[in-house]
């Protein structure tokens, strides 16, 4: 929480508004929908809606794939135009009214799959008080003796409550598909040279497959399809969705993708396997269904073990999607656990929570997408800079040779020169001539200040500028190797350097002026040291320096100079007598974990 507050603190008030109105249009959208689906599956609140899922007497429970199951209650909800319905999966289903049919299944083949359908049925006038009787048969052991909730209200009411409730999920799915879109642009453009982020892939392959199960599996939308079709379809993305996750996990891992590759390679094997069977007429999906979620049950607690690991070990994305990851597996299980129990109607809050688990992932990998542009952009700056730096540099070996040149030419004549004095025994004029050539050789300065190329550029240009201005220049360099960003190291040099040979520049001409720069090493801290005379009173106000150019020269920059050296964890202070001004700054030297600070003016 300290990092996080740090971070908000140091964030410009421009960002901190954007995040702000991000947030609150945020909560707008959110409350918007949470208003607007709670009003639409309430149509005509009026004629109420009645789940008829408990107060059933079973005649038979347990069943093996084949048998009957009847279901018996007497109807003591009175309701005008009353209707039942009644979703059926992978079952067949005849309804009575004391013992009068009112619907009946198809007709099926021993063995073979009644589908998933939803059955809207209509109930006579004065159906108080009799007893509604519905069987239901199945060919598999697992749908045998369970059925989905019963619905009980007016007919419009409920033929509504079938338009509405998939209204939801739909918008999910189309959610998910209009995923692909941010995904496919991080999977294909994250990388340079186009190169292709294999985890992105996966889980938008996965999102594609969950969308469509979500919806195809909680609600009848997909009336152009056969019963039959629409089974095989809605357990065909089920078979699928896992090798996709597993996949991501596997890719998305860092130090243990080799123990995820054996759950990876099992569920795309059994998923392919179970498709095949299915599709060669061997074996269909709903009698592969019990294998295949215990291979889940196991294969996936075995993907949560080791994505609690991958997050232990600092994996940040794994640090943000395994708690909804978790929850989903938690609640998956008890979905399983009340299917084959027949216990009560499934809670789909395990899809939800895979909801978030999606967006979860979403939203991280757009949020790594554009931290990898910005990356990329502040390297591209980092270049740009560093070559500007050594053509500064350039230039001042190129200037340092021309003069060595020129001495070097000069040299012998001013060697006779001085030899024809002394032979002359005018010895007075000689040590003139020598003064004067000393001070012309004087100008001609060291090449090398520092091994560091943008220490040496800086202290070059200080030295040339220093020189011809009549400043005399006191330098102490010990501070190799330097680990701090470039940007914010020339920022923090040039800053203390112009303040101080401004106030230089502002004294008389006839007096003394100077800059002694110290820049040493006290591990872990650089230690940065600089004197410049001055002439004139600092003005300060509340602690901070407040002159001017034509004055005193000091004040401007260190406002910046000041946020570098914070970002650093280190101390600046300030201090100035009658002839003198002193800025002391102790940094720790290590590239900062944000944004270069001088990058902020």
């Amino acid at each position: 929480m300290r990092k996080i507050a740090e971070r908000f603190r140091r964030m410009e008030r421009s960002t901190l508004l954007f995040l702000a109105l991000i947030l609150v249009c945020a909560a707008g959208i959110a409350a918007f929908l949470i208003f607007y689906f709670s009003a639409y599956l309430n149509l005509h609140i009026q004629r109420e809606t009645f789940d008829l899922s408990e107060g059933w007497q079973y005649e038979s429970s347990g069943l093996a794939g084949g048998e009957t199951m009847t279901l018996t209650r007497t109807l003591d909800i009175s309701v005008p135009e009353a209707a039942v319905l009644i979703r059926a999966n992978h079952q067949s289903i005849s309804v009575y009214l004391d013992g009068i049919p009112l619907f009946a299944g198809p007709v099926l083949e021993p063995g073979e799959n009644p589908g998933i359908a939803s059955h809207l049925i209509s109930l006579p006038d004065g159906y108080t008080g009799k007893t509604l009787k519905i069987e239901v048969a199945s060919p598999y052991a697992a749908y045998s003796g369970w059925i989905s909730s019963v619905l009980l209200g007016a007919r419009q009411t409920l033929a509504e409550h079938a338009q509405s409730a998939p209204l939801r999920p739909v918008i999910t799915m189309l959610v998910c598909l209009v995923a692909w879109i941010p995904i496919g642009v991080v999977t294909f453009m994250r990388k340079p040279g186009g190169g292709v982020r294999k985890e992105q892939l996966a889980i938008g392959v996965f999102v594609m497959f969950w969308g469509m199960y979500y919806v195809a599996a909680r609600y009848d939308v997909l009336p152009f399809l056969t019963p039959v079709q629409r089974s095989v379809f809605v357990l065909a993305v089920y078979f699928l969705q896992m090798p996709s996750l597993t996949m991501f996990f596997y890719f998305a891992f860092e130090r243990y993708k080799k123990p995820m590759l054996p759950a990876a390679v099992v569920f795309s094997a059994a998923s392919a396997a179970a498709l095949a069977l299915q599709f060669s007429g061997l074996a269909d999906l709903p009698r592969l269904l019990i294998c295949y979620d215990i291979l889940i049950a196991i294969g996936i607690l075995y993907t949560v073990v080791l994505a609690v690991l991958e997050a232990k070990a600092k994996n940040r994305l794994m640090k943000l999607t395994v708690p909804f990851f978790i929850a989903a597996y938690v609640f998956a299980m008890y979905a399983n656990y009340t299917f084959y129990t027949q216990r009560g109607v499934i809670s789909q809050d395990s899809r939800d929570l895979y909801f978030w688990l999606i967006v979860s992932i979403l939203i991280y990998s757009i949020w790594h997408f554009f931290r990898d542009i910005y990356g990329n952009m502040r390297e591209s700056e980092r270049l740009a800079f560093q070559k500007n730096l050594a053509q500064e540099s350039y230039e001042h070996i190129t200037t340092h040779f021309r003069e060595v040149a020129r001495l070097k030419h000069d040299f012998r004549s001013h060697l006779t020169a001085i030899q024809t004095y002394l032979d002359g025994g005018r010895f007075e004029e000689a040590k003139e001539y020598l003064a004067r050539y000393t001070s012309q050789s004087a100008t001609v300065t060291e090449t090398v200040f520092s091994e560091h190329i943008l220490l040496n550029a800086v202290l070059g240009n200080l030295y040339r500028r220093a020189g011809e201005h009549g400043i005399r220049l006191e330098l102490e360099i010990k501070a190799a190797p330097l680990r701090i960003a470039d940007p914010d190291l020339y920022s923090l040099l040039t800053n203390v350097i112009n303040n101080a040979f401004e106030a230089c520049i502002a004294m008389p001409a006839n007096a003394e002026r100077f800059i002694r720069l110290n820049i040493t090493r006290h591990e872990p801290y650089l230690n940065i040291r600089c004197v410049n005379s001055k002439a004139g009173e600092i003005i300060s106000e509340d602690g901070k320096i407040q002159t001017t150019k034509t004055g005193k020269g000091h004040g401007y920059g260190l406002q910046t100079v000041g946020r570098i050296v914070d970002a650093y964890d280190g101390m600046i202070s300030l201090e100035h007598d009658e002839n003198t001004f002193t800025v002391k700054a102790a940094l720790k030297d290590r590239q900062p974990a944000g944004r270069n600070i001088s990058a902020r003016k």
